[in-house]
């Protein structure tokens, strides 16, 4: 049997082996970081010849691909360099043509020097995907823009319809309050309730005079358009509507009668002139120059041919329409100075059976109150001299006169006179009677006060006439006097007038009728009986500067057929807070009802019964 021999190892043979190993292990090791370094050397100039190509195919300006179409295709300069031709363009155009240069080798460049290229070996980048979805941006950025103008439109509208629905609650709230109002008031039918608005002028507030046609039954107002030109509106009171503009001066009106036969206007003006005014052609039928300033004016219902005017120098020239050469008289206004004569009021007793005193003219002035008897001014116009004529009646009072208005009913007239005080400015409405009294004549009449109410400080007088004999002196009899308040200061037109109470006659057309035909005709003889049996109620109707109202004082009659006491009747309040210029009373007889028209510098208020 075949035995093995064992070699023995000697130490030293171990290190050797040992030593080998390891020589191994080394040299493995640095062949695997020589692949190491040469794989990393590999991957650098993969990195570096992609970089460079990526360079060489984008703009060294904006860093982007340059694209085969478009305002980014690849363009040159002279120097050789490649650029987007969009960048480029605005590279060289930023400076001047001399400072122009490359951007890489900085040689002087131009922008005629940049020119598009076609390289077919080039590889360019597709950007037709970038330039729809530019061209969609585009697109967005103008839907965006209208619709912002479109929010822009209705927010517009939307704040219109705010303003809108705010009037309207706002309307819907008066007329609410005034349907509580009219609630509270069914109990008292027979007070004034209001009615309507009509706005004339909200610009100069020129609105200061009004006049009632009772023919046509429409209301004139003056309105001003400029500081030139002057006219009239006319509103119509059956058809509640209202007319054109028309332009009758070129300077302030003063004053506006109707004629009670035909309707036509007489119109006066500081424009020194006289105008009738057609209200059938709507134009100037007359127009008479005058050497003062006009202040008021009135028709003669004594002779439809005559008309009176008012002048600045407190005198009165009476014309006659069939000869307009010169006046036919001319009457003095009862005082020495050049006071205006504000008011004139022609009186006609012709057809009135219980008055004594003959037809004639009453003025007034800021002195005193006069009256001229018809028969002097025939007498006067008869003869050649034509000299002046001084009134025979004067009355004067304490203050200046600023308004005067008459009753035809009742013969009574009523005056507001102002006086200064302490306190401020004093109104005093007086309301008196013509009347014949030859013995007593010369006597001054008593000013009895009636009890005054809270801050009442104006007042009114009364006048009665007695039956005596027509001839002179005709004198004014104090009836009563009412105490207003104080601080007024605008020359307000306030008003006296009487109405008919309802009867139980089977003739309707005479309930809630006044008398504002100073004509006369036969029916004043069909209401003396009325008159003797106080079948009527006088009213006094006068503006309040404090609470910007109207106010309405009722005048009671006693047995002696003499206002013995007054009573606050109602208030009639504006809705914008404006003081009332003018008042009338305007009886409707196709509806037997009667309205008071309130004006204010800028609208007209109608308070109907």
């Amino acid at each position: 049997m075949n035995s093995v021999e064992l070699i023995p190892i000697d130490s030293n043979d171990e290190d050797d082996f040992e030593e080998s190993e390891s020589d191994k292990y080394q040299e493995d090791e640095r062949n695997n970081e020589e692949l190491d370094e040469q794989n990393d050397k590999e991957k650098e100039i993969k990195t570096a010849s992609k970089r460079k190509w990526e360079e060489a195919n984008t703009c060294p300006i904006c860093l982007s691909p340059w694209s085969s179409t478009g305002n980014h295709q690849i363009a040159s300069l002279k120097c050789g360099h490649l650029f987007g031709y969009s960048c480029i363009i605005k590279w060289l155009k930023k400076k001047s043509t001399k400072e122009s240069r490359c951007p890489c080798c900085n040689s002087h460049a131009i922008v005629r020097n940049v020119r598009r290229l076609y390289a077919c070996n080039i590889k360019v980048e597709d950007n037709s995907q970038f330039e729809s979805i530019k061209k969609e941006k585009k697109e967005m950025e103008t839907y965006c823009e209208m619709l912002e103008k479109e929010k822009l439109h209705y927010q517009i509208y939307s704040r219109i319809a705010n303003e809108q629905l705010i009037c309207i609650k706002n309307t819907i709230n008066d007329y609410k309050q005034q349907l509580r109002k009219l609630k509270k008031k069914i109990s008292t039918p027979d007070k004034y309730q209001f009615n309507s608005t009509y706005v004339i002028d909200y610009n100069l507030k020129s609105s200061k005079i009004l006049s009632y046609d009772a023919i046509g039954q429409s209301l004139y107002v003056t309105k001003s358009l400029n500081m030139q030109n002057f006219g009239i509106v006319k509103i119509d009171m059956q058809e509640n509507k209202m007319s054109e503009y028309c332009q009758l001066h070129q300077k302030a009106i003063k004053d506006i009668q109707c004629n009670p036969i035909n309707g036509n206007l007489l119109t006066c003006s500081f424009d020194k002139t006289l105008q009738i005014f057609s209200n059938k052609t709507k134009n100037i039928d007359i127009c008479i120059p005058i050497f003062y300033a006009c202040w008021s004016c009135c028709w003669s219902t004594y002779n439809e041919n005559q008309i009176y005017v008012g002048l600045s120098n407190n005198t009165i020239l009476m014309y006659d329409i069939r000869n307009l050469s010169t006046y036919c008289t001319k009457l003095n206004g009862g005082s020495n100075l050049n006071k205006p004569i504000h008011s004139l009021v022609y009186v006609n007793n012709l057809n009135n059976n219980n008055s004594k005193i003959s037809s004639g003219i009453l003025g007034a002035n800021l002195e005193d109150i006069f009256y001229h008897d018809q028969e002097a001014i025939d007498q006067n116009n008869n003869n050649k001299e034509n000299d002046i004529i001084i009134p025979k009646l004067k009355y004067q009072q304490p203050g200046s006169c600023i308004s005067l208005c008459y009753d035809p009913l009742t013969q009574q007239i009523l005056s507001t006179w102002r006086s200064s005080s302490s306190s401020g400015l004093l109104t005093n409405y007086i309301i008196d009677h013509l009347c014949y009294n030859p013995d007593n004549h010369d006597k001054e009449t008593k000013k009895i006060p009636i009890s005054q109410s809270n801050n009442f400080i104006s007042s009114f007088d009364y006048m009665k006439e007695r039956e005596n004999k027509p001839k002179y002196p005709v004198s004014f009899e104090r009836r009563q006097e009412i105490y207003g308040y104080s601080g007024q200061k605008y020359l307000t037109r306030n008003l006296i007038f009487s109405e008919y109470l309802d009867t139980n006659s089977s003739d309707t057309t005479n309930k809630s009728k006044i008398v504002c035909d100073e004509l006369g005709s036969t029916e004043h003889e069909d209401k003396n009986k009325e008159i003797a049996n106080n079948n009527f109620e006088t009213f006094v109707c006068a503006s309040d500067e404090g609470s910007c109202s109207s106010i309405l004082w009722k005048c009671n009659w006693d047995n002696n057929f003499s206002l013995a006491n007054h009573s606050l009747y109602q208030q009639l309040p504006t809705e914008n807070h404006s003081v009332i210029l003018d008042i009338k009373h305007c009886p409707l007889t196709n509806t037997h009802s009667n309205v008071l028209a309130c004006l204010t510098g800028e609208q007209v208020y109608l308070y109907k019964k």
